[in-house]
């Protein structure tokens, strides 16, 4: 049975509703960091934005693939979101001419800093989203794309890593 939120929105899509649109809640602030429920930062917050010098992003390089489309692969193969609206997403992306083998960050921490260009990258990423598969790994990379977003690539990925301690689900349980 799948959860839904009082706003109709599934739980895992409210959930990444608050990361992806952090400018709707949080715009006072200079910069925004989000951390998955999985991920304890080990350092002060501050260091985090010292990663960002010169870019306006900065997360983890997925530690298997390096493309968007091979992503959508997996999360088919591992059955994570339907098959169906996975293959519609990159289609789309194939017809828009987003290029194989671009990238593909591992979004557990994204840091992100409070400029405009930044919060059209969010609102493409959410639309992304909401037009496509709940995993925002899926969309992360052609929005950065669309918009040119300058972005940083940070030490590690979400289980070894200098700043912060990766628990899954299984041993938080």
């Amino acid at each position: 049975m799948k959860v839904v939120a009082k706003n109709g929105l599934s739980a895992r899509r409210a959930a990444r509703k608050a990361k992806l649109l952090s400018h709707h809640y949080l715009p006072q602030f200079d910069w925004w960091i989000w951390q998955d429920a999985s991920m304890r930062l080990d350092v002060p917050a501050q260091s985090l934005v010292g990663e960002c010098q010169g870019c306006d992003l900065a997360a983890f390089r997925h530690p298997e693939r390096r493309c968007t489309y091979r992503e959508a692969d997996a999360v088919k193969w591992l059955g994570l979101d339907s098959a169906n609206l996975v293959d519609r997403q990159v289609n789309r992306y194939r017809d828009q001419q987003f290029p194989e083998s671009r990238g593909l960050l591992e979004t557990a921490i994204v840091i992100r800093r409070n400029r405009p260009e930044v919060i059209a990258f969010n609102e493409t990423w959410w639309a992304e989203l909401q037009a496509g598969s709940e995993r925002d790994q899926l969309s992360v990379m052609v929005s950065l794309w669309k918009h040119g977003t300058s972005c940083r690539e940070l030490p590690g990925c979400r289980e070894d890593n200098p700043f912060a301690a990766y628990h899954n689900e299984k041993e938080r349980v």
